[in-house]
């Protein structure tokens, strides 16, 4: 009797699990086929606008228009690799200050395009319940829109939702150039406006002391430019840099998450600096940057570790710059790794360590 109790409680348990399973894969399922919807809408709407796109992704999978040479690719880390985005090419665009706008206008239209989409598979989905058919898995889609209909409105460190991009845009529309910044290494090289007009606006945030992520994005693509031409940072950015060195790195910090974002901006000023001066490195600034992160236990982190011995390659041990640390000269390699534009950029800026 004991034995037959035991084999329907592991029936039961087996049977269980083997729901649980099925419905941990129809959520993962759902939830890549709602990303792709939202994708669906931006990119749908940047062909009604004329915008030829560069790259599209959801989750894993990942779209390359590479220079009019089409790709299927996927990859299992990186940015967004929960999420999904769409990269409007630039170059053939952006001309001048008319086109510029001109542009914003079409820009902010694409990004009505992903909650256009969401709110109709919530509608779709809503519309299944209520007629009893499929109830399950329209309540998944139901839930899983919802939640990615909320995000349209919020901000995290990193990623602004559309609502507030468009919002953005619409009040401070000069500012749509902070949205590209991903294209100065997926159309390398960027024409001469739009590296002026992004010189313009960042020196422009900077002297207000605004120094938020798009911001320090953007910045890291300019002095990636710099590197190759062997140009002096801009006044403003001279003057952030100082505000880094001498002031953030002057105290314990101890926040990985928000330190992170202008260790990587010190560590590219630093590359610039050794480029400059590589015949006679100037230690001052790597000093602070050494000092920092062993303050704050920082060398326990790979990448963090990595770039410091990077550094220390240059300033230190006289080596010149390690292939092996090229990943993390420019930030979106994950993204664009077999891109001929990326990969042609980051060979110019090693060439110039």
């Amino acid at each position: 009797m004991n034995n037959v109790v035991l084999k329907i409680m592991n029936l039961k348990g087996e049977y269980i699990l083997n729901m649980v399973g099925r419905y941990f894969v129809w959520v993962i399922l759902i939830y890549y086929i709602s990303i792709f919807m939202h994708e669906l809408g931006h990119y749908l709407t940047s062909r009604l606008m004329g915008i030829r796109l560069n790259l599209f992704v959801v989750g894993p999978i990942k779209y390359i228009n590479d220079n009019n040479k089409k790709a299927l690719k996927f990859r299992f880390s990186g940015s967004l690799i929960s999420g999904g985005f769409i990269l409007p090419e630039i170059n053939n665009e952006i001309e001048d200050k008319s086109k510029f706008y001109l542009y914003t206008n079409k820009y902010i239209n694409i990004l009505y395009g992903g909650p256009i989409f969401t709110f109709i598979t919530i509608a779709m989905s809503s519309l299944f319940i209520i007629e009893n058919k499929f109830t399950s898995v329209s309540m998944i889609f139901l839930i899983i829109n919802w939640s990615i209909f909320i995000n349209i409105f919020s901000v995290s460190i990193n990623v602004y939702g559309d609502y507030c991009l468009i919002d953005l845009l619409k009040r401070k529309p000069e500012r749509t150039i902070l949205m590209l910044s991903t294209q100065f290494a997926s159309e390398y090289p960027i024409n001469k406006f739009i590296f002026e007009e992004a010189e313009e606006v960042v020196d422009r945030v900077l002297s207000k002391g605004e120094y938020n992520n798009m911001i320090l994005v953007l910045i890291n693509r300019i002095i990636d430019y710099k590197i190759i031409n062997g140009q002096n940072l801009s006044v403003q950015c001279d003057k952030f840099k100082e505000w880094i060195f001498n002031y953030y790195f002057n105290s314990l910090r101890g926040n990985i998450f928000n330190d992170a974002k202008f260790i990587k901006v010190a560590y590219k000023i630093l590359l610039h600096e050794y480029s400059i001066t590589k015949n006679k490195p100037i230690l001052d600034n790597y000093e602070k940057f050494d000092k920092f992160l062993t303050l704050n236990s920082y060398n326990n982190n790979k990448y963090l570790l990595d770039v410091h011995e990077n550094l220390k390659d240059l300033y230190i041990r006289g080596k010149g710059f390690n292939i092996k640390f090229s990943k993390y000269v420019c930030d979106v390699g994950q993204i664009f790794s077999e891109c001929k534009n990326y990969n042609k950029m980051l060979n110019d800026i090693i060439n110039k360590l």
